[in-house]
């Protein structure tokens, strides 16, 4: 798979959500879609869009997690299973923040001198 920000690797997952968000900016040129192409520039995007990917990500471990404590109680291995997903949603959380801050630092480095554009 080719790296599609130079750079930082995406995962398969977030790759995909990637090149979905691409192709819709490409087609529907809102003014938000507009904005977000000053500020944070084609790779900042895809960066951000990967970081959202991996929030979605979380809230279904998230959820998950309560929903097997809650469907699940009084069997031996479901408070160690539960606790597993709510881990691992953490850890896509962490991983969601580290997007986001990569997105923002493109953002950065693509305005240069220019301040963010708003509304």
């Amino acid at each position: 798979m080719a790296d599609l920000v130079p750079g930082r690797r995406l995962l398969p997952y977030e790759h995909g959500l990637a090149v979905l968000v691409l192709r819709r900016n490409a087609e529907r040129r809102t003014p938000a879609v507009l904005r977000h192409e000053q500020n944070l520039g084609r790779h900042g995007i895809m960066v951000a869009a990967a970081g959202l990917t991996n929030l979605l990500l979380a809230e279904l471990l998230a959820l998950s997690a309560i929903l097997v404590l809650t469907f699940a109680a009084g069997r031996p291995a479901v408070p160690a299973a539960a606790t597993g997903l709510l881990v691992l949603a953490g850890a896509a959380a962490g991983l969601t923040i580290l997007r986001l801050r990569q997105a923002a630092a493109i953002g950065r480095q693509f305005r240069g001198d220019r301040p963010p554009a708003r509304r």
